[in-house]
């Protein structure tokens, strides 16, 4: 599980610390409503985690697998999630060299997130993970 844009671990970020990572951003308004976005960092903080449900009753206890900074492209089709009947697409590919929590030495990181929110349909949007890839290598 990877934790991006906070140079904060999940311990403290589950006990309230807050400290976001800045972005390069373009957003671009289509006719359809959609709003299409672009987010780009060169050094996003990234934090590696054994994969776990989100909650801080289960993150603040997992052991920190890598941590370091990566660059980041996130994509997303219609980042207001309302933009009209297509599904909304986004995503993000990650890349860099981390440290390993473990060893202290390097670890290559790479990362590809794919997901769709299906268009909304009573009682709640359907949220798809088609790919998620992490590997320390």
């Amino acid at each position: 599980m990877s934790f991006h844009g906070q140079n904060v671990t999940l311990h403290d970020w589950c006990n309230g610390a807050r400290d976001f990572d800045t972005y390069d951003r373009q957003f671009i308004e289509v006719p359809s409503g959609a709003v299409q976005a672009l987010f780009v960092s060169a050094d996003e903080h990234v934090w590696i985690y054994p994969a776990a449900p989100f909650d801080c009753s289960v993150l603040v206890d997992l052991p920190l697998l890598a941590y370091g900074e990566a660059r980041l492209v996130r994509t997303d089709n219609d980042l207001l999630g309302f933009g009209g009947p297509g599904a909304d697409s986004f995503g993000w590919t990650a890349t860099g060299t981390l440290t390993d929590a473990a060893s202290g030495g390097p670890v290559h990181y790479t990362e590809t997130v794919r997901a769709l929110i299906k268009p909304f349909v009573p009682p709640g949007p359907d949220f798809d993970e088609i790919l998620v890839a992490i590997r320390l290598h």
